[in-house]
């Protein structure tokens, strides 16, 4: 977030990149994914996907402060799709999901 690449080619190239982020990320990523939103811009990759691995990876995170600051972003995640719920139904859209036959949550399945 807030941070730009550049590259430069004279013709058929190969490359690779590695990206990484410090245990601060979580607030600079929501601000990006905000950005990203208002803009209509689809991320690269899903925000809310990457917590939820996280999340069921807790084990492998290292420090507490990582644990506080995903545990936030849970619940700011959970908060946000229900009013974004909430505003559906007020806007007129039926809430079907008792009536729909979805498969289970795979969580085994999130990392794939």
């Amino acid at each position: 977030p807030r941070a730009f690449h550049g590259g430069f080619s004279l013709g058929p190239n190969c490359g690779e990149a590695v990206n990484f982020a410090l245990q601060d990320w979580i607030p600079h990523a929501v601000d990006a994914n905000e950005r990203y939103r208002t803009f209509a811009r689809p991320s690269v990759f899903s925000h809310d996907r990457l917590v939820y691995t996280m999340a069921h990876n807790i084990d492998e995170l290292r420090t507490p402060e990582i644990c506080k600051s995903l545990s936030q972003e849970l619940r700011r995640l959970m908060q946000e799709e229900l009013l974004l719920r909430q505003k559906l139904i007020k806007a007129g859209v039926r809430d079907v999901s008792k009536d729909v036959d979805l498969p289970p949550n795979r969580l085994d399945k999130l990392d794939e």
